[in-house]
């Protein structure tokens, strides 16, 4: 049996006022004797002011404030709870908080600060999606999971921390954060999922040690990322992972796989995979001129790296034989 406290505040201090009546002293919310018996039994539905609220988890802001300060009752934001609340520009979530449902805040335009407490565990798919005004988020040490385009076209993130906690992300995660120019990827992750980081700032990246794959469009149309280091352990690097483009003969996606990443001209570590995944002189416009660069210096035409063995005719770094 659960003891008598508020929905709302968290307050055991309600007492009765009439015959079928009862009183929280602390925030003033007033319950009848039915929800008083509804509370001890766990099902109670409770609508005071602005927030529904049932058995723990939001399912519904209703209100109209600009800044909302999310009881400490609350340990699940629900599904949609604030979807489509164009005026809200600042959340506060208590530090109960464990998980933020699929759409919770999808389409809030104006958002621009929400903290995620310690002991968040999941944000759901498209949680934010199109939180266009979204300053800042700082990622806590708790999280394991992020959903499908959670932070879709959150365009003024600049920066994103995933800790070594965090196992999964999901497709799209941060597509479109435009001004994301920073991200660190835990150690736990294998997997760089499809569009992850699509038409973001990046200028450079490090895949950790530990990831095994990197999917179809997982940096297509990072126009500005120039250095990207791949760890030993990845297996497979799809050939789009980069981009893609329109073969107007056949109206059908080929592997032109920088296109259009136009500034990628150092690769680090594991170079032999994304040579063998890769055309890099398929891309005219970047291939053609680093070919002529690394020609002059003496170094392979495809990665920059040197040649080894008594002639020199094979490079050590992707493999290929000198041309």
């Amino acid at each position: 049996m659960k003891k008598l406290q508020c929905e709302l505040c968290g307050s055991v201090d309600i007492i009765k006022v009439s015959q079928d009546e009862f009183q929280c002293q602390h925030c003033g919310c007033k319950y009848s004797a039915n929800q008083v018996r509804e509370i001890i039994s766990g099902e109670i539905i409770i609508r005071q002011p602005d927030f529904q609220i049932v058995g723990g988890k939001l399912i519904r802001y209703s209100g109209e404030s600009d800044e909302i300060i999310v009881p400490d009752t609350v340990s699940v934001i629900g599904e949609s709870a604030f979807e489509n609340c164009s005026a809200i520009t600042k959340v506060t979530l208590p530090e109960t908080i464990t998980a933020i449902g699929d759409q919770a805040f999808q389409n809030c335009h104006k958002l621009s600060y929400i903290n995620l407490p310690e002991g968040l565990l999941t944000v759901g798919d498209r949680a934010f999606y199109e939180c266009r005004n979204l300053h800042s988020i700082t990622l806590p040490n708790s999280l394991c999971s992020i959903g499908e385009y959670a932070f879709y076209r959150c365009y003024l993130i600049g920066k994103v921390y995933l800790s070594d906690e965090i196992i999964d992300i999901g497709e799209g995660a941060f597509s479109e954060c435009r001004t994301l120019s920073i991200v660190r990827i835990g150690k736990e992750i294998t997997t760089i999922p499809k569009c992850a980081f699509r038409g973001t700032g990046i200028k450079e990246i490090t895949i950790p040690e530990g990831v095994v794959f990197i999917e179809e469009g997982a940096f297509e149309w990072c126009s500005f990322l120039t250095t990207i280091t791949l760890p030993n352990s990845l297996k497979y690097l799809d050939s789009m992972a980069f981009g893609r483009s329109l073969d107007r003969n056949s109206q059908s996606y080929v592997t032109k796989s920088l296109f259009p990443c136009k500034n990628l001209s150092i690769i680090k570590g594991n170079a032999k995979i994304f040579f063998n995944s890769i055309k890099l002189l398929d891309i005219p416009a970047v291939g053609n001129n680093l070919r002529a660069m690394r020609r002059q210096r003496g170094v392979c035409e495809h990665c920059g790296g040197s040649f080894t063995g008594v002639f020199k005719k094979r490079c050590s770094d992707c493999g290929r034989p000198k041309e």
